[in-house]
């Protein structure tokens, strides 16, 4: 993300509008980065007095790339995870639709912080002839949402606003647009532009296909339409119908278009109607639950990751001291010797001992006899 902005005092700063534009959600509308080279060329150009009056006057964050892995690895329309992220705006997931996540996270805080005066995501069309906006639509005011478009097809020559189309789709709620819309409710000025793959059918180069410098207009036209918009300055392109306007001029030229719209029911009417007819923003087929990309997308918990990395660490470290350490001898152990087993032989009944009785031995002494006295 990249924040372009002049620098001033604290008080300045902080009274600033943001302004968001965003790119690349699709990887395969590559004019959508086209436009965005317009977008950057020109808002830090240091010499270009409109843009500093931009700069003056705005805070920009910008986010050229919404889907990088997708554009890395050649996908036309989803993510790396098989995810269309911009059908993912209602509820992010922060692991599987990081970009998404954050980049409402910062519209959010953005706008309760100082207000966000437009966002804008860039696409490609691959049906539709010419460059136009897909807008919201506020029935009891419906001319706010218009204005910004029409001041854009007045400043640019390719930009056609009989294209454009604003609505607020069940079918389409989880779109960046719709989503940023009903969540922010203060901003009317959210818009996808898409721009045409197939060429233009209106002014001088009818019948003919833009090529990248006319999407670099694009996107520089896009900002200069933030200067009419906003009563700074009126390029010298519509002097001719609008007048001048300086520092000192108090004329409200928004409400001038505001006022057009309002009187010409045609004009006010001409834009309704669903945007999906031919749009390269209908719902993917393939476009998987958040509950069944988790069953192939590794989904880590933060303090799981930690403990992982925490055993990775001390594991290398182990490593790196194990081989420092010189290697321990092995010392040879004596073969210890196993006790053998007495065998006992078998017995024959031969070596059976036989026990004789003992015979008691005779005295060889005589014992005196014992005679009655009374017979001596």
């Amino acid at each position: 993300m990249l924040t372009v902005t002049e620098k001033d005092e604290y008080e300045v700063m902080k009274a600033k509008k943001a302004i968001v534009i965003s790119a690349r959600v699709h990887p395969g509308e590559v004019v959508g980065s086209w436009m965005m080279r317009g977008v950057l060329f020109f808002l830090t150009d240091p010499d270009n007095a409109e843009a500093k009056m931009l700069r003056d006057k705005f805070i920009f964050k910008i986010i050229p790339m919404l889907n990088p892995d997708g554009v890395i690895n050649g996908n036309y329309r989803c993510s790396l995870a098989g995810c269309d992220l911009n059908r993912r705006w209602k509820t992010p997931h922060k692991n599987i639709h990081p970009t998404i996540f954050y980049t409402k996270k910062l519209i959010r805080e953005l706008h309760n912080e100082r207000g966000v005066m437009l966002y804008c995501d860039l696409h490609g069309h691959s049906r539709k002839q010419n460059v136009f906006m897909y807008g919201c639509n506020n029935k009891q005011k419906p001319e706010e949402c218009r204005v910004f478009p029409l001041i854009l097809s007045k400043l640019s020559k390719y930009f056609h606003f009989g294209s454009c189309r604003f609505g607020v789709q069940k079918s389409k709620e989880s779109t960046a647009r719709i989503t940023v819309y009903k969540e922010l409710r203060t901003c009317p000025n959210i818009f996808t532009m898409e721009s045409t793959f197939s060429g233009l059918d209106i002014g001088d180069m009818k019948g003919q296909h833009m090529v990248p410098e006319h999407f670099e207009q694009m996107g520089t036209d896009l900002c200069r339409t933030l200067l009419i918009y906003n009563n700074i300055y009126i390029p010298p392109e519509l002097e001719s119908l609008y007048g001048s306007k300086d520092k000192n001029s108090t004329g409200d030229v928004s409400s001038m278009f505001a006022n057009e719209l309002k009187s010409d029911k045609k004009l006010l009417a001409a834009g309704d109607g669903d945007s999906s007819g031919g749009s390269d923003s209908e719902p993917s087929e393939d476009n998987l639950p958040v509950d069944e990309v988790a069953k192939v997308v590794p989904i880590v918990d933060k303090q799981q990751k930690i403990q992982l990395q925490k055993i990775q660490k001390r594991k290398a470290l182990e490593e790196k001291e194990g081989e420092k350490r010189p290697p321990k001898k092995k010392v040879e152990e004596s073969p210890t010797r196993s006790p053998i087993p007495r065998q006992r032989s078998p017995v024959k009944k031969t070596d059976i001992l036989q026990v004789k009785p003992v015979e008691e031995k005779k005295d060889s002494k005589k014992k005196p006899e014992m005679k009655d006295a009374c017979t001596q």
